[in-house]
Parts: structure tokens; C-alpha cells; sequence
């Protein structure tokens, strides 16, 4: 961000008045116009994310309007397009769990209560054998010797 910054304060310092500045970072911040002020009017700038966009999820924010609202009631002023980053990698970590399964950390750390699956190969497959609720087929037991198969 400092080198946009820079860049529009030393071409109005110089007088240099391109057709237009275009930057990747800087002008998404809010700090961008609050140090530029009138200088910041007319310039572009690409961003990950703006309420503007019609994105709707079943998250806790659903869409980009609702989360740029609640974020300016939580915190007093609108996100950076970095805090919608941050925030959708939490929606993206929750959606995780919720895919993986059943998680809770003991005093340790260890996810003790994580159940577990098992799979096995049959004819050059690899298929689910239990839990007998979700097993695709029974597990081939007991292991016929070597000289058997």
C-alpha cells in the first residue's frame, strides 16, 4: 500500500497527471483515502472481495452486503477487502470441520473423539469396511496365507 500511496503523492507533487493510476494494493484500504483525502478520486483498484458482489452462502453472513454491515456494527467502520479474506478462511476452516467430522481437543491437543474408519483393498480397490453403517462391503477376513492367493 505504501508504494501507491506513494506513487499519487509524488505525480501530484511533480505534476505528472496521467489519464489514470491502477493499482493491485492500496486503494481496497480505507487508510488509502483517509491519507490521500481528494487525491485518492479516480483511482482504480483490485480487490478480492466488496459488499457490492452478488455472492450468497450459507454461512453466518450469507452474503457480502450482510457481512459488510455486521462488520461496521461489531467494529465501527467497513472491512478491508483483507478482513473478508481472513473472515471467509474461517467460514472455509468451519465448512472443513463439518466435512472431516466429529472434533474435540483434549487438555493434550489430541482430538480424542474423532471416530475413525477403516478402509481395506480388495481386488485392487480400496473400499470402506466399517463402520458397518457406512461400509461400502464386508471386510475379506481373516487374510488368506500367501501360498493361497
Amino acid at each position: 500500500m505504501q508504494e501507491s500511496l506513494a506513487i499519487v503523492q509524488q505525480a501530484k507533487e511533480l505534476g505528472f497527471s496521467p489519464k489514470g493510476f491502477g493499482f493491485s494494493v492500496g486503494p481496497g484500504t480505507p487508510d488509502f483515502q483517509t491519507t490521500l483525502q481528494n487525491d485518492a478520486n479516480y483511482v482504480l483498484g483490485g480487490v478480492q472481495w466488496t459488499p457490492a458482489l452478488k455472492y450468497h452462502g450459507d454461512d453466518l453472513f450469507q452474503t457480502p452486503e450482510a457481512y459488510n454491515t455486521l462488520y461496521k456494527q461489531t467494529f465501527g467502520y467497513e472491512p478491508a477487502y483483507q478482513s473478508a479474506d481472513a473472515t471467509a478462511v474461517g467460514v472455509a476452516f468451519v465448512k472443513a470441520i463439518e466435512f472431516y467430522g466429529h472434533i474435540q481437543f483434549d487438555e493434550r491437543g489430541i482430538n480424542a473423539t474423532k471416530p475413525m474408519a477403516v478402509e481395506q483393498w480388495q481386488n485392487g480397490r480400496r473400499v470402506t469396511v466399517w463402520p458397518t453403517d457406512v461400509a461400502e462391503v464386508k471386510a475379506l477376513w481373516p487374510m488368506p496365507a500367501w501360498s493361497a492367493r
